[in-house]
């Protein structure tokens, strides 16, 4: 990490979600890993005069939820334009650029291999560029989960700054203080991302939800307020109000399994948070497992080496 001239640089890779979240305090993340597998990431991010940039990326499947920094404007473009993601329930490409919600809510499935990058502009500069045109920020952003498709050109040419911002501080850390630094990242990149979002035909959006996916919303929300024990896939059915054919579709459909092996794989993420902040001296493996509804010992011991690559004890000992 680099702090200078009010500037903030990080370059640093990853093998644990939590090391990440602690480097990124004004973020509010709550990932839910998917699929078997260490966790690495790497991130690049920059923090200077009211705007972040930053290159993230992660080998595994995550249901990401969240926030981004309050007292800003947050966009993300994928790495690739060949990548897609499931972004606030709709599928998108690298030819999209995201904008987030004033709310700053982040609601995405994403996939092994996924690399993003994302622009936080603070409000202030937002204000400022828009009253230079003359625009009113509530038209602009009339969007609530906004998708914007600028066109190949533009949206190539946002990447290919982004690209290029990242490979000037790799190859000289120093480079955040040179005159092309500056323009790129005070000017070029605020510029393209709000002139994109300005043409308001350019904001798609989202189809009302069908209902399957109107079930699907309301299963994920019961399922996020739920801090032991889930519910059995036929009381989620009764909660949402549908069949089990339909809640079954809509889970596969989304994450590519049902409803059960989801409220599997929470509660499995559940324990591994709970292990990592327990006191290894004191805390039991059962204990904190049962409290989440894992009573057979055995098979939550296969079930979470199969989903982490590791077992409760190895994660008890690397907690606090």
């Amino acid at each position: 990490m680099i702090n200078e001239e009010n500037k903030t640089l990080i370059r640093q890779k990853f093998d644990d979600f939590d090391h990440l979240l602690e480097v990124l305090l004004k973020w509010n993340l709550n990932f839910k890993q998917l699929d078997r597998g260490n966790f690495s990431g790497e991130l690049f991010f920059v923090d200077h005069g009211g705007l972040q940039v930053s290159l993230s990326s992660f080998n595994r499947k995550f249901d990401q939820e969240g926030s981004s920094p309050s007292g800003y404007r947050t966009f993300a473009i994928l790495a690739s334009v060949d990548q897609q993601i499931i972004w606030r329930g709709k599928q998108v490409s690298g030819k999209n650029l995201l904008v987030f919600p004033e709310t700053n809510e982040l609601d995405a499935l994403s996939y092994p291999g996924f690399r993003v990058y994302t622009i936080a502009i603070s409000n202030e500069k937002v204000k400022e560029f828009l009253n230079v045109q003359n625009l009113n920020e509530q038209k602009v952003f009339q969007s609530n989960e906004g998708i914007v498709t600028p066109g190949k050109r533009v949206i190539n040419d946002i990447r290919h700054q982004l690209e290029y911002l990242t490979w000037i501080v790799n190859e000289n850390p120093k480079g955040i203080n040179s005159s092309a630094f500056h323009q790129i990242f005070t000017k070029e990149i605020p510029s393209m991302i709000l002139n994109s979002v300005i043409t308001e035909k350019s904001i798609v959006q989202p189809s009302t939800l069908g209902f399957r996916k109107q079930r699907l919303h309301k299963a994920l929300e019961y399922l996020k307020s739920c801090e032991d024990e889930m519910p059995t896939v036929q009381e989620l059915c009764l909660i949402t109000e549908t069949c089990q054919r339909t809640i079954e579709y809509a889970f596969k459909e989304k994450y590519g399994f049902g409803p059960k092996e989801y409220m599997k794989k929470l509660s499995l993420n559940h324990v591994r948070n709970a292990l990592k902040s327990a006191d290894p001296d004191t805390a039991t493996i059962k204990h904190l497992a049962g409290g989440f509804g894992f009573w057979h010992m055995g098979q939550f011991s296969a079930d979470y080496k199969k989903l982490f690559c590791e077992s409760p004890s190895e994660t008890l000992r690397e907690g606090k």
